[in-house]
């Protein structure tokens, strides 16, 4: 396109100098960010956590290991509401005698956790077709009848189930596998 289009500038002008070093900066960032992006990776691989995380489909290696290092030892959870509280999708109710208001997620955890588990589940709604997940059954469950939720309701709600099917697995030290999983 470059060759075919018609200059209205010429090549000494300032804004192409200023294009050229902005180009050469989002290069050295993307680089960077291989960069770091393998050097987690290589951290993480050790890990049984990352093995396991690896099994379910969805996640990759890049995003185990950001789970891992945001998380941090999911053995520390008793329970995966401890794990739901910290990453802060618990649902906060208010009361007030007759008056009840609609119920939201709390959003006082961890909100990178929160987004990683948001695009983790986002990716697996993506590649579905690839392998079969109990997490995308259950999403198209909360969008038919007669739940009928909204798409991010939905979405919070398999953030939800994959927290749990994340700490049952990391504890009882089993992989993921999609025909021994519960299907309601």
């Amino acid at each position: 396109m470059a060759k075919q289009s018609y200059p209205s500038v010429d090549e000494n002008h300032f804004s192409v100098t200023i294009a050229q070093i902005r180009i050469a900066w989002i290069r050295s960032i993307l680089e960077m960010k291989e960069t770091l992006s393998e050097k987690m990776i290589a951290l993480s691989l050790g890990l049984p956590e990352f093995t396991i995380l690896t099994s379910i489909p969805g996640i990759g290696e890049l995003s185990a290991a950001l789970i891992i290092s945001e998380v941090g030892d999911i053995h520390r959870f008793s329970k995966a509401n401890k794990m739901n509280a910290y990453i802060g999708i618990d649902i906060r109710t208010y009361q007030s005698g007759t008056l009840q208001k609609r119920e939201r997620i709390n959003k006082r955890g961890n909100a990178r956790a929160r987004m990683i588990f948001f695009f983790v589940v986002r990716n697996m709604l993506k590649t579905q077709k690839t392998a079969p997940n109990y997490i995308v059954d259950y999403y198209y469950k909360m969008r038919r009848q007669p739940f009928n939720k909204r798409d991010k309701f939905a979405i919070i709600a398999c953030m939800n189930k994959l927290l749990k099917i994340i700490h049952f697995l990391v504890n009882k030290e089993k992989m993921y596998d999609y025909t021994k999983s519960p299907r309601s």
